[in-house]
């Protein structure tokens, strides 16, 4: 499931037919913690579009860290502020590069919308990374 509808991708029309369920992840942690494993990366899709299971298994797995590529067009003061209550999440960022490559694949002003999450992130000074593509 996403929130846009990317040049190229077709994540968003899946809708929610492919998604785990919160059972399902939370088993998945189980059984990693099990063995050694204390960090998890959510991809997607747009995994934010699930926000409040991302909170829900950052609290019930409170010695473990959750990571997360996303489009960001989602984060606002309230994620915000729930991320830093749990402690143990942190986004990664994806942009194409500039506003003109990331606004022509994802849509116009979606640059600007990332941009604002970042700043909505640092207000609250949490940590963030960026993603884009290398090769």
């Amino acid at each position: 499931a996403c929130n846009l509808h990317c040049t190229g991708c077709w994540a968003a029309e899946y809708g929610n037919k492919l998604n785990l369920s919160f059972d399902e992840i939370d088993d998945i942690i189980n059984q990693g913690t099990s063995m050694g494993t204390y960090m998890y990366i959510y991809t997607g899709g747009e995994p934010l579009v699930r926000k409040d299971d991302i909170i829900k298994l950052c609290e019930k797995h409170n010695d473990c860290v959750f990571l997360c590529f996303t489009n960001a067009t989602l984060i606002d003061d309230k994620f915000a502020e729930d991320m830093l209550r749990v402690g143990n999440f942190v986004p990664a960022i994806s942009v194409e590069g500039t506003e003109a490559s990331t606004d022509a694949r994802r849509g116009k002003g979606t640059f600007q919308k990332v941009i604002h999450a970042m700043e909505i992130l640092r207000n609250h000074r949490l940590p963030f990374g960026v993603s884009c593509c290398y090769t």
